[in-house]
């Protein structure tokens, strides 16, 4: 609801830029052109953007690829029973 909010009044801001540009060059003036640009960019990004109550999403399943080897922690095993070199 408040995208929608936002993007209804972006339009509305845009036709009271439209009529005022008819008896003044508008988007000269930086304090009037960079908010614009600002907000036109934030409404084309909405869509995009996760909505409030999302959850992120799954991670996805692997292509078969086996994971890669995790080196062993701590000390090396000791041999079982009676050790003889070969």
């Amino acid at each position: 609801d408040d995208d929608r909010g936002l993007a209804l009044g972006f339009v509305a801001g845009t036709v009271g830029l439209l009529f005022h540009a008819v008896g003044a060059n508008t988007f000269i003036i930086v304090r009037i052109m960079e908010p614009f640009w600002f907000f036109a960019g934030v409404v084309v990004a909405l869509p995009t953007l996760a909505p409030a109550g999302a959850q992120a999403p799954a991670p996805r399943p692997s292509l078969g690829a086996p994971a890669p080897a995790r080196a062993p922690v701590g000390p090396a095993p000791r041999p079982l029973g009676r050790w003889r070199p070969a």
